[in-house]
């Protein structure tokens, strides 16, 4: 594939990812907090990234995401989670060593669990991400 064949996949690419985003957008600021070592120990150092338009998904429970609530007897509870898709330029991370988590007006704090890259002829085109609902 040429270069100008793959630089326009690319570029289409990109434009579906946002055109995914623009049918319910959300504007959302995030806080990274990371490890950091200073003075030879470890220190939580705290920016601010952002803000970016993404949209926010709930997503279906999968298979083997059952779980046993002792509470009521042993019933099978089946989990909700949320995703986020994301523009190519989004600075996302879930790293050991990395937190990046949001507030979402009236839906409360999430926090990105996992990060995936959607690449085309090498190159990021957006971003997945799951989300836990932490507040």
């Amino acid at each position: 594939m040429s270069t100008a064949a793959a630089s326009r996949l690319l570029a289409r690419a990109r434009q579906g990812q946002h055109a995914l985003i623009q049918l319910n957008p959300s504007r959302v600021t995030i806080e990274r907090t990371s490890v950091a070592e200073v003075d030879g120990g470890p220190q939580e150092v705290t920016e601010t990234l952002g803000p970016y338009t993404v949209r926010i998904f709930l997503e279906g429970p999968s298979e083997g995401s059952d779980v046993t609530d002792p509470t009521t007897g042993g019933t099978l509870v089946r989990q909700m989670g949320y995703s986020m898709a994301a523009a190519w330029d989004a600075d996302l991370e879930h790293e050991s060593r990395v937190r990046d988590e949001f507030t979402l007006g009236a839906y409360g704090r999430f926090r990105i669990v996992a990060v995936y890259p959607l690449r085309l002829v090498g190159d990021v085109f957006g971003y997945q991400a799951a989300l836990e609902l932490v507040s």
